[in-house]
């Protein structure tokens, strides 16, 4: 008889929901075979099965559920030596920028952290352009002969940081040209192209009067073919050079 009630015990443990989190089921399961073992019909010995026995149907169950749940992967920003990593590329809302293991960005002007340890060795092909065309920026983390040898070395003002960049079409005309006068051709280029995008998207902060002092920069920066200029030429197409 006591073979009898350890089956029932066996297969209530067998039958138990192995996606469910791995402590509830191990009590379920445990509950499980005591419930087996009292529900003999009438007639039969009630004989209760070992502590031995529960034991090792409690351990098959977490193992079965261990093996039956999927493994969670979340990103932690490193505590130690981090390296804050700056995106601006231009993507629209919803989108993602994929790193590789290095992790991802989910928004334009958005920021990522990750270990130095990381940064050096799970650099993809990706992310090194972005870095060599300044639209993946290296904020803090490296010291100045780590970032020359990652070409990360930045001159002062030359680059859009995360405020100018978010503010970037909210400037005066007059701040808007001192800013994008000594930005490197990178970044001139990511300017543009914030402008240009806004501009399809019909933003009321892009004005004639802001794209006539950049095309006018570009113009002093011996820029023949200014991308303001044209995009003047549309947005203004009376106006002369």
């Amino acid at each position: 008889m006591a073979k009898t009630s350890t089956k029932k015990a066996e297969e209530k443990v067998e039958n138990a929901v192995v996606s469910e989190p791995v402590e509830k089921q191990t009590e379920e399961t445990a509950q499980n075979a005591q419930e087996a073992v009292s529900d003999a019909k009438p007639g039969e010995d009630k004989l209760t099965i070992s502590r031995s026995e529960l034991d090792a149907l409690i351990a098959s169950a977490v193992a079965s559920a261990l093996a039956n749940t999927a493994p969670q992967i979340v990103q932690v920003a490193p505590t130690e030596n981090p390296v804050v990593l700056l995106f601006l590329g231009g993507i629209m809302p919803g989108s993602t920028v994929t790193l590789g293991e290095l992790g991802n960005i989910y928004r334009d002007g958005g920021t990522l952290t990750v270990s130095k340890d990381a940064f050096f060795s799970k650099l993809n092909g990706t992310a090194e352009f972005m870095l060599r065309t300044r639209q993946l920026i290296v904020v803090s983390g490296l010291t100045d002969e780590e970032r020359e040898r990652y070409g990360v070395l930045y001159n002062e003002k030359e680059l859009l940081n995360e405020r100018t960049y978010g503010r970037l079409l909210s400037y005066s005309p007059e701040e808007l040209k001192t800013i994008y006068a000594a930005l490197c051709p990178e970044h001139k280029a990511i300017a543009a192209k914030a402008f240009r995008t806004a501009i399809d998207n019909q933003d009321g902060r892009v004005t004639e009067a802001k794209l006539k002092l950049l095309a006018k920069a570009d113009k002093e920066a011996g820029i023949k073919d200014s991308t303001f200029k044209a995009m003047l030429a549309m947005f203004a197409p009376e106006t002369e050079d």
